[in-house]
């Protein structure tokens, strides 16, 4: 209950600001002579970063489950959360389209372990899973 109380807002405010990020970037996507352009600079950069970070290729679907299979570490789910996030605003301010339910369940999912592992050191013996079960069954009753 104590992890609720203390994550809740932090994940309320995630998720409001995922959604305004994802919104503005893809209100400011070029529908010009400018979106080869932004695509010519946004996926290759994307790939780049794809070459230390195989995982954040895709829609996230295999990267959550990674890190419901606890498989992550405190660093290295940081460094992903940062980046999937560059990589999801990046794509739809170069105009991508699709969906953004498994990217944003990825990005929860990438909270809750950079939190749990956090909420671990402050407040050792409390299983792993169970704060990312908690995150994950958030986002699913409030999508």
């Amino acid at each position: 209950m104590l992890w609720s109380i203390a994550t809740g807002p932090v994940f309320g405010f995630g998720a409001y600001w995922f959604v305004q990020a994802t919104r503005t970037a893809s209100a400011h996507a070029p529908k010009d002579w400018r979106l080869p352009l932004w695509c010519g600079v946004v996926f290759p950069a994307i790939g780049l970063l794809a070459i230390p970070f195989p995982q954040l290729l895709g829609n996230g679907k295999g990267l959550a489950q990674t890190g419901f299979d606890s498989e992550l570490g405190l660093p290295l789910a940081a460094a992903l959360l940062l980046l999937r996030l560059v990589v999801t605003l990046g794509a739809l301010r170069a105009g991508a389209k699709g969906g953004l339910l498994t990217p944003g369940l990825t990005i929860g999912a990438l909270l809750g372990i950079v939190l749990g592992s956090l909420w671990n050191h402050a407040w050792p013996g409390v299983a792993f899973g169970a704060s990312q079960l908690s995150v994950v069954q958030h986002f699913w009753r409030h999508p």
